[in-house]
């Protein structure tokens, strides 16, 4: 399979006349290939292709102790999920999120555009201190 690559904007359909075509691989093979050692931390910021790399990753996933994932709040196209559904997504996984930097707001209203999204292990002793004092 290839992706391809035009204007910061993945696809799995070439674009007419432009764009480059790159091969594709998963986490997990190049873990394995370079014979890395976790505990690993893994950043995504993939235009919507979360969930085809998270997938590819489930061994790496079970070594891993952070998540950085690009989330927006809004469904641009088909394949991105939106905040909440990230959410979702990686807490089947184990994870749950700790913190949100590097915000993006929507010029048009101010309305939440998107988020630099931190995830850890939901076993953390963060997790398990549920007051606010």
């Amino acid at each position: 399979m290839q992706a391809i690559l035009f204007g910061r904007v993945a696809s799995f359909k070439p674009i007419k006349d432009v764009g480059v075509t790159l091969p594709m691989t998963t986490i997990d093979l190049q873990v394995q290939r370079q014979q890395l050692k976790g505990p690993f931390l893994i950043k995504l910021d993939t235009h919507g292709f979360e969930v085809p790399i998270l997938r590819g990753a489930q061994a790496t996933l079970l070594q891993t102790e952070v998540l950085i994932l690009e989330c927006y709040n809004f469904k641009v196209c088909p394949e991105r999920l939106v905040f909440y559904e990230v959410c979702s997504f990686v807490e089947r996984y184990g994870f749950r999120c700790i913190d949100l930097f590097d915000v993006g707001y929507r010029p048009y209203d101010n309305a939440l555009w998107q988020t630099d999204t931190m995830f850890v292990r939901t076993e953390r002793p963060e997790f398990e201190y549920e007051r606010f004092r």
